[in-house]
Formats: structure tokens, sequence, C-alpha cells
């Protein structure tokens, strides 16, 4: 921790600025901290042993302390007022920073360098929201130099469906955005470097995405890319490397699932724990048993394959999901598979699936 409480006059000061010969507090748990100075590491303080404080942890590495010292920096260099460690005693949490404009907005700082559980990542953002507070999560260099995966870009994704990381030395904020994910490739997104001040001054003053290019065009699937598809979808099945789950979901349907419609092969939806062609197929299976003709509702179906059974799980709330499957709706609706009427979904012409997998394969040459 770098904040601590002297003891005499009850004031708050930071480890650079404490002095050995004085007595200091924890400012959450009251009891005695000894300040740390050594030639290498930077000043901090720690509790005594078998102390049992639940909001100033012990385990934050040295560079996580230099880089909220840095951000603290960074953010008052830039014209805005921050709080190394602001304790919120109202949800017994502490943020690594608290940044304000000259406008009294807030929005607390989150530097993640050490792995996080998804629960107490969830645990963190519901106090933040109990108290109306934004909180920006940004990654450090742990994060920032392995390859990013799925799970972990959408488990720190905001609910703008935005993620934030840093280097060690804090120069520039990496800002992803636009995220999608065509089967066997690699995750395809938009990123953007910003200084720290013009991401604050995105986040706080609602400035325009500063994303250089914010929209992507739908990705061109090309008849040799769906050929390879198709291919490892025939090896997976020969050597039973397909999920248990959708397997038997075709087998009670009596069907091939390597001689399944094309329509499977099209996705790119990013987020999903599985598989594009196997949401897509379950959605598919799922239309079979209602039957042409017949209709279901959108809120059944939304609330199936909307689910983490699917989705990757997040640790905010917000329409991501939702809104990926309702663009799946829409593209089975334009390929005429089924129409959209208010609240329902009526299977108009189930796809034709093929009679063998060279035919299916033929039908992509």
């Amino acid at each position: 921790m770098l904040i601590a409480q002297l003891i005499k006059n009850q004031t708050l000061v930071e480890a650079d600025h404490a002095k050995r010969d004085e007595l200091f507090s924890c400012p959450a748990c009251q009891s005695i901290v000894t300040l740390r100075h050594g030639q290498i590491k930077i000043p901090y303080f720690a509790h005594l042993a078998n102390a049992n404080c639940q909001v100033f942890s012990e385990n934050e590495s040295q560079l996580h302390l230099k880089a909220k010292k840095e951000l603290k920096a960074q953010a008052e260099a830039a014209g805005y007022t921050a709080t190394l460690e602001k304790r919120l005693p109202d949800i017994s949490q502490r943020a690594d920073l608290v940044i304000e404009n000259d406008l009294g907005q807030k929005m607390a700082i989150e530097y993640q360098q050490s792995p996080l559980s998804l629960q107490r990542l969830r645990e963190r953002n519901a106090g933040y929201a109990k108290i109306a507070l934004p909180v920006v999560w940004i990654l450090g260099p742990n994060y920032a130099r392995a390859i990013l995966k799925q799970r972990t870009v959408f488990k720190f994704s905001d609910a703008q469906n935005r993620l934030f990381y840093a280097d060690a030395s804090i120069e520039k904020i990496h800002l992803l955005t636009d995220f999608r994910k065509m089967d066997h490739t690699k995750l395809a997104m938009a990123r953007t470097k910003l200084s720290l001040k013009n991401c604050l001054d995105y986040l706080l003053a609602s400035r325009p995405n500063p994303c250089k290019s914010s929209y992507f065009k739908k990705p061109v699937r090309q008849k040799q890319m769906m050929i390879n598809e198709l291919h490892r979808l025939q090896q997976d099945a020969m050597c039973k490397r397909l999920p248990v789950e959708i397997v038997q979901l075709t087998y009670e349907q009596h069907k091939n699932l390597v001689c399944a419609p094309t329509i499977i092969h099209l996705g790119s939806q990013a987020g999903l724990s599985m598989t594009n062609w196997q949401w897509r197929l379950s959605l598919i299976l799922r239309l079979i048993e209602v039957g042409e003709g017949h209709l279901t509702t959108i809120d059944r179906l939304l609330k199936q394959f909307s689910s983490e059974t699917y989705f990757y799980p997040r640790m905010v709330k917000n329409a991501f999901a939702k809104n990926a499957f309702l663009k799946l709706l829409s593209e089975f609706e334009d390929a005429n598979i089924i129409s959209l009427k208010k609240a329902y979904v009526l299977v108009k012409h189930l796809p034709k699936w093929f009679s063998s997998y060279e035919q299916k394969l033929n039908s992509l040459r």
C-alpha cells in the first residue's frame, strides 16, 4: 500500500513523503503499519504479521505499485485531480486511483497485473455500481505480453465492449474494440494507442470513439476458407473430437453433422466459448424442433442462445450476447429461413442438408 495515516494527526501521507521515525496506521482497519524503504524497491507501507485487513492488500508487486504512482502523476499532469488508493468506506473497498475533472465527474481506475477471479471481479464492479462510481480496468504487462485469449478479453472488457491495457511504463493506453472471430482464425479487433490524457478525456468528457477503425465491414468468406473449415470438421468427426452435446443433438434429428447447411460456416461472432459453426448449428437444430410453419418466441430463443452456455462470462452485465443473437436471427431472416414477427419467430424454410460430404464439398468449389 502507498497510503497510510499519520497517527499523531490522522492525516494521510504517501510513502514517498513519509519519515521513518513517525507512526502510521492503516486507513481502513486502523492497525499499525510500517514504512518499508529500501535502495531498490519503492517506498510502501505494510501491515504487521497476522493483520487481517480486508481493504488494503499486501500482495501487490513493485510493478503494480510503480504503475499506480505513474498513473497518478500522468493524470495530474493532464490537469485532473487524482487520489491514490482512495478508500471507499460505503462498500469496504479502495480504488487504485480515483480521477476527477473540473466538472466534478469522477472515475475509478483499477490497474490489474495479477490474476483475478471472475467472482471477485464482479464483486468489485458491483461495489462501484452501488455508489455510482464508473470504473475502468487497465490490464498490466503480464496480460499485454501474452496473447490475449477471448476468455480474458471478454472477462475484462467493459459494458461498452472495450478493453484497456498498458505496458510497464504507462506511456500509452491501448484501447481494443470491435472484436470479431471467424472459426480457426485469431481474434480480430480495432486497436488504438492513446496517451493517458486522451484516454481520460475520452472516458470522462464523453468524446467520440478515438479508434482509428471503429467499424468493420462484414468479413469476406472465401470459398477456400469454407472448404478448409469443412475439411477440418470432417477430420474432427472421424477422430471423434467433436463436442458430445452437438453430436447427440444432430443424431436425435437423424442428421449427419458434417453435411449441415453451409450457413453454419458463415459466422464471425467474437465472445463465443465455442466455434461459430456449433452456435449456429445449435440454432438450426432448435428450429428443426419447432418445425416449418410453426412459431416460437424470440425471448425463449434469446434466453437459450445468449446464455453463458455459449458465451464467455463477463465481469459486467450488458447486451453484448443479446445483440449478437439478434444479429444472427436477422441473418437467418435474410436467408429466408425464418421470419421475425414482433415477439415471435416463424420458421419458414429450413435449410437443406447435403446428402453426403462430397456433395457439400462440390457445392463449395
